[in-house]
């Protein structure tokens, strides 16, 4: 249990693009629960390149305290 665990999203939707960005805390002892670790975030990636082929750009940022997600999808 983190007692200081926190997420902030933001999405901002503009009439060239939409943003979507999160942060959320991670622990030092970061547990997996299952062995598939990354398989989520790599099925993303996947299907946003399927979906928004050279429109979207998707960034994930793992810093020593917590992840930074952003997503930024342009209409074509």
């Amino acid at each position: 249990l983190n007692e200081h665990a926190f997420i902030v999203l933001d999405l901002e939707l503009r009439a060239d693009k939409l943003s979507f960005q999160t942060r959320n805390s991670r622990t030092l002892y970061d547990t997996q629960k299952d062995q598939a670790r990354g398989v989520g975030l790599g099925n993303i990636q996947k299907r946003l390149e399927l979906k928004y082929p050279g429109t979207h750009t998707f960034q994930i940022e793992a810093q020593p305290t917590c992840f930074n997600v952003t997503l930024t999808l342009i209409p074509t």
